[in-house]
């Protein structure tokens, strides 16, 4: 994981041969773990390297298996711009795992990064349903999202629970 970190950081700074490097050299410590495919992938399409992303898609479909990491697989796919197959992988993470909040979270993100608010909604409303029991952060976090789409949609009756939502969070924060 250091590598990883190594990578982000040289990135950051404008290295981006050294980035490549250090993502490259965690791809070889574990090349059957979605998560530094995903990693070298979006810095290779960040910067404007298409070539060499078509080719580590290709080697990274050989070396991960579907399977394994669907949540990971899932960004992965939305990393590289396939929409529909990162949803399906979304599916395959909440089915694995329908009670862990960083899923449920990550399933809301991508809705609303992809402009679907009523799917993000549905995962909002879930994480900050008791019965969840989410850290307070993340319903905090689900609060601000939902108060947000809510405010966008513009009727009345959105904007109350919107003001509710975050009254409720600054009623947590004192």
């Amino acid at each position: 994981q250091d590598f990883l970190w190594l990578g982000h950081i040289q990135a950051t700074m404008g290295n981006v041969d050294d980035a490549e490097k250090s993502l490259r050299r965690a791809i070889k410590l574990a090349d059957d773990v979605p998560t530094p495919w995903v990693d070298l992938i979006r810095h290779l399409r960040q910067t404007g390297q298409n070539e060499k992303v078509a080719t580590a898609i290709r080697q990274a479909e050989q070396k991960v298996a579907p399977g394994d990491s669907p949540l990971e697989m899932a960004r992965w796919y939305e990393t590289i711009g396939q929409i529909d197959q990162a949803e399906q992988q979304y599916f395959v993470a909440l089915a694995v795992a329908t009670d862990d909040v960083s899923v449920q979270r990550a399933v809301a993100n991508f809705y609303l990064t992809t402009n679907r608010p009523q799917r993000a909604e549905t995962q909002l409303r879930s994480i900050i349903d008791p019965e969840l029991k989410a850290k307070a952060d993340d319903i905090a976090w689900a609060r601000r999202n939902l108060a947000l789409m809510l405010s966008q949609r513009r009727g009345y009756k959105q904007y109350k629970e919107a003001v509710s939502l975050i009254e409720q969070n600054l009623q947590t924060d004192s």
